[in-house]
């Protein structure tokens, strides 16, 4: 038969197991709320992002495109990279059309590490945000 002792022990041990469970859980269901609601489309746009990086040069370049299949305008606010912002205006694009762009990185690219380059905008007449977020390995020329 247990003693007192024995059962406060057991009490204390389930409860704290019960605790870093729901804690464990609650972790994964939140990183994966968070990344779904990053890469939901609440517009219907398409993103295609590449890294360009010349080791003799030193040089990174960002190129992208963007396709706007809404029958409503987008506007891209910002583009970021590794929490960098790389934009500093508005990038309007028409419904059914799409915007590509090639800039400069004044960022220290590393080969074979991967960077998280996330577009935010809205749609112009609907106002409903959108953040589409990619994983982006920088290819060598």
């Amino acid at each position: 038969m247990p003693t007192s002792s024995n059962r406060s022990f057991i009490a204390i041990f389930s409860i704290t197991i019960v605790i870093v469970l729901g804690l464990v859980l609650g972790f994964f269901l939140y990183e994966n709320g968070y990344l779904y609601f990053l890469n939901s489309n609440q517009n219907n746009v398409n993103v295609e992002a590449q890294i360009i990086y010349n080791p003799s040069t030193g040089q990174a370049y960002l190129g992208y495109t963007i396709q706007n299949n809404n029958n409503i305008a987008i506007n891209i606010t910002s583009i970021y990279i590794n929490n960098y912002k790389l934009n500093n205006g508005s990038i309007i694009v028409q419904p059914g059309s799409q915007y590509q762009e090639i800039i400069s990185l004044p960022l220290n690219i590393q080969p074979g590490t991967y960077y998280i380059v996330i577009f935010q905008g809205f749609g112009i007449s609907n106002h409903k945000p959108f953040t589409i977020a990619l994983n982006v390995q920088p290819t060598i020329t």
